[in-house]
């Protein structure tokens, strides 16, 4: 049996008056715009022993997860996005493990996540982004072979990315950015070459960028930015012939721009800005047609300003300021950024 009551007006309900429901296995009582309601965690969806489905997303539910969540062992789908949640993860919910799409971003859930999370195996998304959850991220996340994307960003979490990602062959979205991971970044994460988008940026991640980065040729997307990483932009970035999205800014980068940048055919963003590059551009940089926005303001870079930018017609941000450029600018050079704003 299924039940929608989505956009329903369930205003301070009384969920003592309802029952399990044991046929019960789809519902989907989350809501929109003004249909919110005030209420606790309903204790009866615990005796719906058979839902696969549930979705309790963007209403004003608040409270804690109770831990008789971990009664719904057929469970598949939870959604408990967008609410006033302000408990831990229950441990119990490692009981769930037919479940293959968790979601509980944008509550204020808090404490560290339960090793338990491992008994998920059969997950596919996990999505706990923008909340309060402290401590490490679990090594044993590894163990969870199946899982394609993962959204830990806007919390607390500190220490290191665990080593055992690299298990994690499926991975096609990561989003660790937003919280104080302090760690380099791991040599087995190269594993995961399906990755298509990697978010790494606003933590305290050190150490030089490694070459192998280049391994992930399906990368669409790098975000890096605002961290402590140091050495030189790899050489071979330019192996990673997809990446539209480039954002390596407010680093410690050094040395030059890679000659290999002009490889990058689909490119459309590339901030490489607060940094200490000290190089020219390269001419090479005006192979890439497609970028929109383009900035390497506040480093050390010289030298004149390539005719080849002229390339650049898509562009309509550009920041070349706070940094040392020579000689004149042509009209050759800036006649074809009639897009620029």
């Amino acid at each position: 049996m299924d039940l929608g009551l989505n956009n329903f007006n369930y205003t301070d309900q009384d969920w003592s008056e309802f029952a399990g429901m044991p046929s019960l296995t789809y519902l989907d009582m989350s809501t929109q715009g003004d249909n919110l309601y005030h209420s606790e965690f309903p204790e009866f969806i615990s005796q719906c022993r058979n839902l696969t489905f549930l979705s309790l997303s963007q209403n004003n539910l608040n409270g804690q997860i109770l831990p008789s969540i971990g009664q719904l062992k057929e469970l598949q789908y939870l959604d408990l996005s967008y609410k006033f949640l302000n408990s831990s993860i229950p441990s119990e919910l490692g009981l769930c493990t037919n479940l293959t799409h968790l979601s509980l971003a944008s509550n204020q859930l808090n404490g560290e996540l339960p090793l338990s999370l491992s008994n998920l195996n059969n997950l596919v998304e996990l999505g706990l982004a923008n909340n309060q959850f402290s401590g490490t991220i679990p090594n044993n996340i590894g163990l969870i072979l199946g899982l394609q994307r993962i959204d830990l960003s806007m919390n607390l979490l500190e220490g290191k990315i665990p080593s055992s990602v690299g298990q994690l062959r499926e991975l096609q979205y990561l989003d660790l950015s937003s919280n104080s991971l302090n760690s380099s970044i791991p040599s087995e994460l190269v594993l995961c070459t399906n990755l298509t988008y990697l978010y790494l940026s606003s933590n305290k991640l050190n150490g030089e960028l490694p070459l192998s980065l280049s391994n992930l040729n399906n990368l669409v997307e790098l975000g890096l930015a605002n961290n402590r990483f140091s050495g030189t932009i790899p050489d071979n970035i330019g192996l990673i012939s997809g990446l539209q999205h480039i954002d390596l800014s407010m680093n410690l980068l050094e040395g030059e721009i890679p000659l290999s940048i002009g490889q990058l055919r689909e490119l459309q963003y590339l901030n490489l800005s607060y940094n200490s590059l000290n190089s020219s551009i390269p001419s090479e940089l005006g192979l890439c047609t497609n970028p929109n926005h383009l900035s390497l303001a506040s480093n050390q870079l010289n030298g004149e300003l390539p005719l080849s930018l002229s390339n650049l017609n898509n562009l309509v941000k550009l920041g070349l300021d706070s940094n040392l450029f020579t000689g004149q600018i042509l009209p050759s050079l800036v006649s074809n950024w009639t897009k620029m704003e």
